[in-house]
């Protein structure tokens, strides 16, 4: 998204982000925001009135984007802004210092429990195991 907005000669008020952009607007911001709300976009206004932020999440689907991107576009969605070498490089906002090269969650406990019902039993199970103040609590009624 980060790239088709450049592309479409929106500038970006950071170069790393995670889920937030924050889109320098300038005198446009006013129109863009407006386009925004009459497409059902729900864009952060800054208070200096010159920027915009985007907020993407999981549930955010290739036909929000480009959506996003549309309107940035006069409507017009540009080849270069949303091409396949854009859409591929799904890790280009995390600088190549940042990047994990290891591998992660390789404990057979991450494999052995497929739902998270089965992962909360476990934990359970776990919780049952440890010796707390409910399970080993001194009753002071019993004390001579």
């Amino acid at each position: 998204m980060a790239a088709g907005l450049r592309n479409a000669g929106i500038a970006l008020a950071n170069d790393t982000f995670f889920d937030t952009l924050t889109l320098n607007t300038g005198k446009k911001t006013g129109e863009f925001y407006q386009k925004a709300l009459d497409a059902g976009m729900n864009l952060r206004r800054f208070p200096c009135g010159t920027a915009l932020g985007i907020s993407i999440d999981e549930t955010t689907t290739v036909n929000d984007i480009e959506a996003l991107l549309a309107l940035f576009a006069d409507g017009e969605l540009k080849a270069s802004m949303f091409s396949d070498d854009i859409a591929s490089d799904e890790f280009a906002a995390i600088p190549p210092t940042c990047r994990r090269t290891s591998r992660y969650l390789t404990h057979p406990v991450f494999n052995q429990y497929h739902s998270e019902t089965q992962m909360m039993r476990y934990m359970k199970k776990l919780e049952n195991k440890d010796y707390s103040l409910t399970h080993g609590m001194i009753h002071w009624a019993a004390v001579p």
